[in-house]
């Protein structure tokens, strides 16, 4: 048959198949729609397109598409989408816009499930309503990426809505979309019993009244709001009747949409997220965005604990601000948002800004004045008073002003006073002024505090600026105080009357049992220093033995103490007992007494060390009333002789000290610290060897440079960098013994140009380096950066500039090597501690960019295995290396010229790292020396893999004493270096010796006798494998005469076993050594006819057997002596020997 009909009959028998299938009830989609189309086409392509929507849904089938083109079309119905998966899409929301008003009703009408509606614009063009734009009765429906919008103005009475949702529609989509101009972005119903669910995401809501909840239980996630004129009246609403289990915490909802503005009316009265308060704002808001209350007491109310109250700027006169629930309060700045108390008089409690919960509070950015005050007849003025009865939340009070009644016959004003509080207590960036008290009163605060970066002073009488006191009770929690700025010059007359410290940490303060366990005072300016005025210090008011307050292990660190040179001035003051205080890193000058340690109630302070301190132009010095030894050993007192005192230093000329104080040995120069504090811009310190305190602070451009054993230790940071233009180089930061959070070095923000090279950088508990935010211009080189808590380094933002971070090496570190918390970073052409980079190494963050890195692992092979060779043999030494991308590489080695000498060296072929560029390498064999250089060029590329090898040097082992001897071959590490294209260092990271054992060599000889004969040829002499090296020398027959040789044998021990047909066996241990060696004669015994190792009936039975007949010997076993006839000889050496099984010798 031909193909042709072949083809005709296979064409009709599937006509005849085809004929009996019912027809399609849709061609396929997608299907098309155009305003310039007809419904009359068939709508599958934009040629033949429809001209309407509901067209194209009326010819499509379930999960078919439905193309719009761009244009501007107005609907006169609605469009009725009842098949399943469905999707309709346009030419994007810009683009394919569908104008429609009240008279038509729904846009869409949407009863199928999965149907998909996006990239359109849904524009109602009037006012009337109600009118809801998109039906949603189904399952899994999608709205994505269009516009819907209309006329609606906030305040209009018209409802319209950009969707309505039926009870019971699940796995509802609603994303990307941007809405506006509507009452409301949606009406989403739902119960427990026909539940709606689904995921609003990442839409664009603007000029409405916002989502509406009634019932159902949607995820809202990622979405943004309009602000200013364009805000919504609220963005959120869950209505009452929704389930209480759905929302439960409408400020996380809040929270994962931008800060959206939510409000619960499933309570009485309902409660928002965030509320507004303006006091320029019409009377009868409700707290929103655009009827913001008028007073803050109003906004608090509203807000559902957990919530933010936002205060414009603007005078608040409320005599009482009470916050008893977790909450934000955010003002709108110091000057700006002013809370004013009228000094209001018969407060029922103390505060201007009451803070009473044991939930979290952040109190930020305003200015408090005129605190009202208790009654009765010592009333109590306080700006903001803080109470929590349970540990476990925390008060932030930042960024605010608060001023006292600058009355000094007010002793009870007090700025911040907190009692019996177990809250965690953040006090920063605030200032306080004008008071007639503390500035800041801690009374029994058993919770932590941290009270940083504030502005204080001593008020308008003088008084202590922070005073923390505790009684019936200790304190163990941290209590720190930190880089403040203090003005101890306010107030007056100077008189005792008026005294004042800084910081005072009074244990025991009414005698009872009290103490504090965790004190640091850091980092602190205290300034003006005049009669009666003091820096820091601690007191303990307890009686006898003073245990009842002692103060444990406090820290004193960093402060800048400075006076007018005021008599009866104290700089750091110890009254009673405290134990083991750490005072270091201070610099108190121009004040009468640097140092006071006051005997208090009987007892004085114990364990008290004093280092690295720098103590200048004080007029009394250094005070100590305790009858022990105080150690004041390493510090500056102002002039290379050191401290003055009348009997122990009399030729000192720096600051005086009193009795029973250990001075000596003293610092020669002023303390790093305040070396680079004396320094210019511009300047370079050269450190010397030798250990320097941490906490330097580098605030102008400086070079600090190190020698071999410069090692900057903890003390907070190790560095911190401040300044443009400052380079670290050669130094070891060694964080060992650090606190919690310190890092080697800490970069502030907007930092440029910053190098840091060369510098060991190991065991912060935190990072290596920390960024704290932008830096432009940085280079990080050749570092070994190392056993770190934290990162290797950590970027908060994406280094600017000229950026590069090459050659370091990065291990061990408990997070990542590099670790980008935000931006981004290149760090390429590093070492991570392996061959395969981050992946095995040290990790790093998802926006770094590390390929390529380097590896090197430098080792000399020995390549026999195990490592032997004998005297005057050679052997092969490879020296490889394990790397990743290595261009070039050298290293130094010595070996023994009295064990080893170089016969040649190899550096090229498979497996080398030789490329087009030729070698060096140099040998001296008297000195027992190598050197090798060597790097690829032109077109080669870097090298990566284990093994590679640089070099295979040939070995002679020379002539030894003794039996065996080790041989090294000893890569020096100092002398190794590898690199990287473009010149790239790579941190190596080993290198490892081998060794090789020579063995020495002995030559053995002997002589063997066959009994009965005088040819003693033909014995086999074996010395089998050496027990210790496996030497195992080939057998040796012997000649006429029974010799034997064996030259150059290892030196070992053998078993040798001596062989002769016809004879016994003769073998016997022999310990090989010496140059020479001869073995006693071994006589074989003769008669064992068939070589089984006994002489036995079965031998002399053959031997007797041919007894008498002359034979050919060498076929004749029974001619024991070879002399071709069987006869009386043979008998009687069988008979002589019988019974023994071997040969008897003793070499």
């Amino acid at each position: 048959m031909s193909k042709e009909v072949r083809l005709l009959a296979v064409l009709v028998l599937l006509t005849g198949l085809l004929a009996g299938v019912a027809p399609m009830a849709s061609a396929g989609g997608p299907w098309y729609v155009s305003t310039t189309g007809d419904d009359g086409n068939d709508c599958q392509s934009w040629a033949a397109a429809c001209r309407t929507i509901q067209a194209a849904v009326n010819k499509a089938g379930a999960g078919d598409t439905i193309y719009v083109a761009a244009g501007t079309d107005t609907l006169t119905s609605t469009v009725s989408v009842n098949k399943a998966n469905l999707q309709i899409v346009g030419a994007g929301s810009s683009s394919t816009i569908l104008q429609v008003s009240a008279a038509t009703g729904y846009v869409f009408s949407i009863t199928a499930d999965g149907v998909t509606v996006r990239d359109l614009q849904i524009y109602k063009t009037d006012k009337s309503g109600p009118h809801n734009l998109i039906y949603i009765g189904a399952d899994n429906v999608t709205i994505r990426d269009n516009i819907i919008r209309g006329q609606y103005v906030l305040g209009d009475p018209d409802v319209s809505r950009a969707m309505e949702v039926a009870y019971g529609s699940t796995g509802l989509t609603i994303q990307g979309n941007t809405i506006h101009s509507l009452r409301q972005p949606a009406y989403i119903n739902g119960s427990t019993a026909s539940p709606t669910t689904g995921t609003i995401a990442n839409n664009h809501v603007y000029g409405t009244r916002g989502w509406v909840i009634a019932g159902a239980n949607m995820t809202f996630t990622g979405n943004t709001w309009g602000s200013g004129a364009q805000a919504n009246y609220l963005d959120i609403v869950i209505l009452a009747g929704t389930d209480p289990s759905y929302y439960p915490d409408i400020v996380a909802v809040s929270e994962a949409n931008n800060n959206a503005v939510v409000e619960d009316q499933r309570v009485s009265p309902a409660v928002l997220s965030d509320v507004f308060v303006d006091d320029s704002a019409a009377a009868g808001g409700d707290g929103t965005v655009t009827r913001p209350y008028q007073t803050i007491g109003a906004g608090i109310t509203r807000a559902v604990a957990g919530g933010t109250v936002h205060v414009a700027a603007g005078t608040y006169n409320e005599s009482q601000i009470l916050i008893t629930k977790a909450l934000t309060v955010q003002g709108a700045g110091i000057d700006q948002s002013i809370v004013d108390g009228d000094s209001y008089a018969g407060l029922p409690a103390e505060g201007l800004v009451r803070i009473v919960t044991t939930g979290d509070v952040t109190f930020t950015g305003f200015t408090l004045r005129e605190a009202g005050a208790t009654g009765g007849s010592k009333p109590v003025r306080v700006g903001i008073f803080a109470r929590s009865s349970a540990p476990g939340n925390t008060f932030t009070i930042t960024y605010n002003k608060i001023l006292g009644s600058n009355n000094p016959d007010d002793e009870e004003d007090y700025g911040f006073y907190a009692h019996t509080s177990y809250a965690s207590l953040v006090f920063q960036h605030n200032i306080v002024t004008q008071t007639g008290a503390n500035a800041i009163l801690l009374e029994r605060h058993f919770g932590p505090t941290d009270v940083s970066y504030n502005t204080l002073d001593a008020g308008c009488w003088g008084t202590d600026v922070i005073f923390n006191m505790t009684y019936d009770g200790d304190v163990t929690t941290p209590q720190i105080v930190h880089a403040n700025t203090f003005d101890m010059g306010t107030g007056g007359p100077f008189d005792y009357a008026h005294r004042a410290a800084a910081v005072t940490f009074a244990s025991a303060f009414t005698g009872a049992a009290g103490k504090f366990t965790n004190v640091r005072i850091t980092d602190n300016i205290i300034t003006n220093l005049k009669s009666y005025r003091r820096g820091p210090g601690l007191w303990n008011n307890s009686g006898g033995d003073g245990s009842g307050g002692d103060t444990t292990g406090a820290v004193i660190s960093g402060n800048i103490i400075t006076g007018t040179g005021a008599a009866n001035s104290d700089g750091i003051q110890i009254v009673g007992k405290a134990s083991n205080t750490v005072i270091e890193n201070n610099k108190v000058t121009n004040v009468d007494r640097s140092f006071r340690g006051r005997v208090w109630n009987g007892h004085v302070a114990t364990g008290t060390v004093l280092r690295n301190n720098s103590f200048s132009g004080n007029t009394t010095g250094l005070v100590w009333e305790g009858t022990s030894t105080l150690d004041a050993e390493l510090n500056w007192w102002g002039h290379a002789s050191g401290p003055y005192h009348p009997t122990l230093n009399p030729s000192g000329t720096g600051d005086p000290v009193s009795d029973n104080v250990d001075f000596d040995p003293w610092l020669g120069t002023k303390p790093l610290w305040q070396l680079v504090e004396e320094a210019s811009p511009g300047d370079t310190i050269i450190l010397g060897a030798g250990t320097y305190p941490g906490g330097v602070v580098i605030d102008k451009p400086l070079t600090l440079v190190g020698v071999d054993g410069t090692v900057i230790g903890p003390g907070s940071d190790g560095i911190t960098v401040s300044a443009n233009d400052v380079t670290i180089d050669s130094i070891t930061l060694d964080g060992t013994g650090g606190d919690p959070g310190d890092v080697g070095i800490r970069v502030l923000n907007d930092v440029e140009r910053l190098w840091v090279r060369n510098c060991e950088i190991r065991d912060w508990p935190d990072d290596g380096i920390h960024f704290n935010g932008a830096i432009t211009g940085l280079k990080v080189v050749d570092n070994y950066i190392h056993d770190n808590g934290g990162d290797g380094m950590e970027f908060n933002a994406t280094p600017a500039g000229t950026v590069q971070i090459y050659g370091n090496a990065l291990r061990a570190n408990t997070g990542y090597g590099v670790n980008a918390v935000s931006g981004s970073v290149v760090a390429e052409y590093n070492e991570w501690g392996h061959i395969d980079g981050p992946a095995s190494g040290d990790g790093v963050s998802g926006s770094v960019d590390y390929d390529p890195w380097v590896f090197g692992a430098v080792y000399a092979d020995v390549v026999p295995d195990p490592a032997r060779v004998r005297e005057g043999e050679n052997v092969d030494v490879d020296i490889k290396v394990d790397t990743a991308n290595l261009y070039g590489a050298q290293f130094s080695l010595t070996f023994d010229p009295a064990k080893l000498k170089v016969v040649s060296t190899t550096d090229s072929g498979a497996g080398y790292f030789k490329g087009s560029q030729e070698c060096s390498t140099t040998y001296n064999n008297t000195l027992g020396t190598l050197t090798f250089h060597c790097s690829r060029g032109g077109t080669d590329t870097a090298v990566s893999g284990s093994g590679v090898k640089l070099l295979t040097i040939t070995f002679q082992a020379q002539e030894i004493t003794g039996t065996s001897t080790t041989a090294t071959i000893d890569l020096d590490a100092s002398k190794v270096r590898l690199g990287a294209l473009g010149g790239v260092n790579i941190y190596v990271d080993s290198v490892t010796d081998d060794t090789l054992t020579i063995l020495g060599t002995t030559t053995v000889s002997g002589v063997v006798d066959l009994q009965g004969r005088d040819n003693d040829s033909g014995a086999v002499v074996d010395p089998l494998a050496g027990v210790t090296y496996g030497y195992d020398p080939s057998p040796v027959t012997t000649g006429p005469w029974g010799t034997y040789s064996f030259s150059n044998m290892t030196d070992d021990t053998y078993t040798f076993k001596i062989e002769m047909a016809r004879y016994l066996d003769a073998s016997a241990v022999v310990v090989v050594s010496g140059d020479t060696m001869t073995l006693n004669k071994a006589i074989l015994l003769g008669g064992d006819v068939n070589d089984s190792d006994e002489i036995d009936i079965t031998d002399l039975s053959s031997i007797g057997g041919k007894f008498g007949e002359t034979v050919n010997p060498a076929t004749t076993p029974q001619d024991i002596n070879y002399d071709g006839l069987v006869d009386i000889l043979d008998l009687v050496l069988a008979a002589g020997n019988y019974g023994l099984t071997s040969s008897p010798w003793t070499p």
